[in-house]
């Protein structure tokens, strides 16, 4: 929750009307390389596009060996 909430404020600059779900899934993974440490992180998955509107709410998806 923690990871998806940073990926997000992190995405939500600039003037598009979406978010870069690319940044997003880079985020989670740098942040659950942190919380995991040692543990072998997979891909992690975001749905595109996500449009930056007050309430949506999304589910990126990642593994944690």
């Amino acid at each position: 929750m923690l990871a998806c909430a940073l990926a997000i404020l992190a995405a939500c600059s600039g003037g598009s009307n979406t978010l870069d779900s690319k940044e997003i899934e880079h985020t989670i993974r740098t942040q659950l390389r942190r919380d995991f440490a040692g543990a072998p992180v997979g891909a992690a998955k975001c749905p595109a596009p996500i449009k930056k509107k007050t309430g949506t709410q999304v589910t990126c998806t990642a593994a944690v060996a």
